[in-house]
């Protein structure tokens, strides 16, 4: 066991000593208060399409609400349906919505086939969130519809101006649809309770600062790697017997996950996302030892540092393609969720 700590303390004070690794330690830190930083300070935005072929007051309503109802998406008004199409082949908006011609008349009569066109790019994976923004204001006025027609049929009800009738429920059926009395959300930051008002969406992106933190633990373990291979072959490791040198291989490896753990946990809290100290300890503790184990079995099955450097951008991109690090692709393509676990980032996520 003392041979153990013994490599541990040789391998991290001969790693201190290189200006270069140093560099990278501190970028971990550094990067992930610039990330925070600029998340927000952005204004994140999606911009979406917005055409009515017959218009008329229910049709302007709607659009108008998603004109000012939602921060994370910018709706826009186009005057055209070639613009509109023309805007999404471009790239310019993500998606497009047509209110078809009967679309007022079509809710008026409880018809619901078949009232809005949707345009999007092949490369857009954001109009889940906007059929969802369009979907919640075309029912709100479905849902209007359907209660004055229930009160006009109801016998206990004298009703002989529709027009009136709506005009009556409307002011009272809106301040319910957006009012806190009928159900609200308050996110409470479990640390001080106090309520989070940022955005949601860049507290979403914000979470991919933990995605950066396990690339670098990553990327220090292939350094690591690098330097067993060099080891291993000038015999340092020949002064250890059979049993304690595989541990003392390891521990090259560790040294430098460990490191790169302490310094991706500053980040973790400079960027406000921990858990608590005891738990953020053993996520990167266990990530630590996993990242080991990852490379050392790839150690024990490549040949020489060459064939493992090669491996090296597979792996990068793969851990970036895969694991939840910038998004989950695994809410899109199910399948993702077993390929993930191919790769190291995976584990953190899992802890």
């Amino acid at each position: 066991m003392k041979k153990l700590i013994l490599c541990n303390y040789l391998f991290i004070k001969r790693c201190l000593k290189r200006t270069s690794f140093i560099i990278l330690l501190l970028l971990i830190p550094i990067l992930c208060m610039v990330f925070k930083t600029n998340i927000e300070d952005t204004k994140i935005s999606i911009k979406t399409g917005l055409y009515i072929e017959n218009e008329d007051d229910l049709t302007n309503k709607i659009c108008n609400n998603l004109k000012t109802n939602y921060e994370s998406v910018t709706f826009e008004k186009c005057s055209s349906l070639d613009e509109l199409k023309s805007r999404v082949a471009s790239g310019d908006y993500e998606c497009g919505y047509v209110f078809n011609s009967d679309f007022s008349e079509k809710v008026y009569e409880n018809k619901t086939n078949n009232l809005v066109t949707v345009y999007k790019s092949p490369s857009t994976l954001t109009d889940a969130i906007t059929d969802e923004y369009v979907f919640s204001e075309v029912f709100a006025e479905y849902g209007f519809n359907e209660l004055t027609e229930f009160i006009s049929s109801q016998k206990i009800f004298t009703i002989n101006d529709t027009d009136a009738l709506r005009n009556t429920l409307r002011p009272g059926y809106d301040y319910y649809m957006a009012g806190n009395d009928t159900f609200s959300f308050e996110y409470i930051n479990a640390d001080n309770e106090t309520i989070d008002n940022s955005s949601l969406l860049s507290s979403y992106v914000l979470l991919s600062v933990r995605g950066i933190i396990t690339l670098f633990i990553m990327f220090a373990a292939f350094i690591g790697t690098f330097n067993l291979y060099k080891d291993s072959k000038t015999g340092v490791f020949n002064a250890f017997n059979g049993k304690i040198r595989p541990l003392c291989k390891m521990s090259e490896i560790f040294s430098l996950t460990l490191l790169a753990g302490i310094f991706g946990m500053a980040g973790v809290y400079l960027s406000g996302l921990s858990d608590g100290i005891w738990l953020e300890i053993f996520r990167i503790l266990s990530y630590s030892i996993i990242c080991t184990l990852y490379c050392y079995i790839l150690y024990k099955i490549i040949p020489n540092s060459f064939a493992f450097a090669a491996i090296i951008p597979v792996l990068i991109l793969g851990s970036i393609i895969f694991c939840p690090i910038f998004m989950d692709v695994s809410e899109i393509i199910p399948i993702v969720k077993y390929i993930a676990w191919l790769f190291p980032p995976k584990y953190y996520f899992a802890i």
